[in-house]
């Protein structure tokens, strides 16, 4: 959607940590919000991201990954004008090897 608030990230590094995200006005199915790493890794690394609640298990988050990047998308919408605490989610990084 439209003007969304920033994410938020708690205790983030390269390895895990927490982000909250919020929308806007009109939000859809998509991308909602990179992490994006401090290096470039040589292989893709291997990610795992759970919901922090259940509002953000309805949207069912599913991750894209690169060796610079996490991209977390939703399948299903998320409602409008929501706050950048109201969807979450932890991840942790494996390295490939």
């Amino acid at each position: 959607g439209t003007s969304p608030p920033a994410p938020l990230l708690t205790r983030a590094t390269d390895l895990g940590g927490k982000v909250t995200f919020g929308t806007g006005s009109g939000p859809a199915a998509g991308a909602m919000c990179v992490v994006t790493f401090a290096k470039a890794y040589p292989n893709n690394p291997i990610p795992i991201i759970y919901p922090i609640n259940a509002a953000t298990a309805a949207l069912n988050l599913h991750v894209d990954r690169s060796t610079t990047t996490l991209t977390v998308s939703a399948v299903n919408a998320p409602a409008a004008s929501q706050g950048n605490t109201v969807y979450g989610f932890f991840y942790h990084v494996f390295l490939a090897t």
